[in-house]
């Protein structure tokens, strides 16, 4: 089977190379075939595999991304479509710009949540220290001064005696809604697409750049919406409901759902034959880079919303703390010690 064990880097460079095969129109196979003999080029085991898949007379989309996984479903959708459009090339460009788009948001929302992380445990270790270090001075100078306990010094003192699993309470109240949070961007919606805003319109924006090339290619406006809807829900379960509920209907609310209310409209104006194909093709390519534009905005603001409402959180509970376990006993004591007659 071909390229099931490649790497997403690896994937990538290989879908290059058949972008470059496809826009000088050389054939894919004799082109890999070569590859394959040269031992010492990274891709030759994996464009081995492939010439090997093609040559058993397995299309090209399955010989690329043979897997069940949701990327290599969404390139093989790609592939399909490029080659319906007679743009390959184009199509698995588009591809890898949403991928490495996605990669970077990836990236910038895990580093963004390294210094709540951080702050957090600092935190939850300086608190701590506070608390098991400054209780017993409590006691002694209460001790020295021959004042009776408070009542509050004993709630200080029960914090005390458990503040190794209050620390693991704290830790998993404040780590949970993070952790709830990363994983809720990381899987998918029980519709098929992804949970994550900026990677659901980065998927919007390859739709519609696929669109445009089957605008382009003038392709019937039904296998444009088959195309663009496989593309956007490339879980075939979820795709094969919507396509008996929802068969041949351009711009219906379902695909509004699916697709994005625009990209919608635009292919029911190409059903409707009320505008031309290259000017219903500039709009969707138009489209495509408002999308990017928002994707990458939505990806910014993600990752400067977190550390700052997690910086918020904990400063608001290290504050509190502070003021409970610090200043306020410590301006208790210090009162009995000015006046006496308050310890009585």
């Amino acid at each position: 089977m071909a390229i099931r064990t490649c790497t997403l880097d690896q994937q990538i460079a290989i879908c290059r190379e058949i972008a470059g095969l496809a826009r000088a129109k050389l054939p894919v196979q004799p082109a890999f075939e070569s590859l394959s003999k040269q031992s010492e080029h990274p891709l030759a085991k994996f464009a081995g595999e492939i010439q090997r898949s093609l040559a058993s007379g397995l299309p090209l989309a399955q010989a690329i991304a043979p897997g069940c996984d949701l990327r290599s479903q969404q390139l093989a959708a790609v592939i399909r479509a490029g080659e319906r459009a007679g743009m390959l090339g184009q199509a698995i460009d588009a591809w890898s710009l949403m991928v490495l788009a996605n990669l970077s948001s990836a990236k910038r929302l895990r580093t963004s949540l390294l210094y709540p992380i951080l702050l957090i445990l600092v935190a939850a270790i300086s608190l701590a220290f506070t608390i098991w270090h400054l209780v017993p001075e409590y006691e002694h100078s209460f001790l020295a001064f021959d004042m009776r306990r408070p009542d509050w010094f004993f709630i200080l003192l029960w914090i005390r005696n458990g503040l190794w699993w209050e620390s693991i309470v704290f830790l998993a109240v404040v780590f949970l809604p993070l952790v709830v949070w990363f994983w809720r961007r990381s899987t998918l919606h029980c519709d098929g697409w992804p949970n994550d805003p900026s990677q659901r319109t980065q998927l919007h924006a390859l739709s519609a750049d696929i669109a445009a090339m089957l605008v382009e290619a003038q392709v019937p406006a039904h296998e444009i919406e088959s195309f663009t809807t496989a593309l956007a829900v490339p879980n075939s379960s979820v795709l094969s409901q919507v396509v008996k509920t929802n068969v041949q209907v351009p711009g219906s609310r379902e695909n509004r759902n699916i697709l994005g209310r625009e990209i919608s409209s635009l292919l029911a104006i190409v059903e409707a034959k009320v505008s031309t194909p290259p000017e219903i093709s500039r709009q969707l390519r138009e489209l495509a880079h408002f999308l990017r534009y928002q994707a990458q905005a939505i990806s910014l603001r993600q990752a400067n919303f977190v550390p700052m409402l997690v910086s918020m959180v904990v400063g608001s509970a290290v504050v509190l703390t502070y003021v409970g376990v610090i200043y306020l006993p410590w301006l208790n004591l210090l009162s009995r010690i000015v006046l006496p007659e308050v310890a009585k």
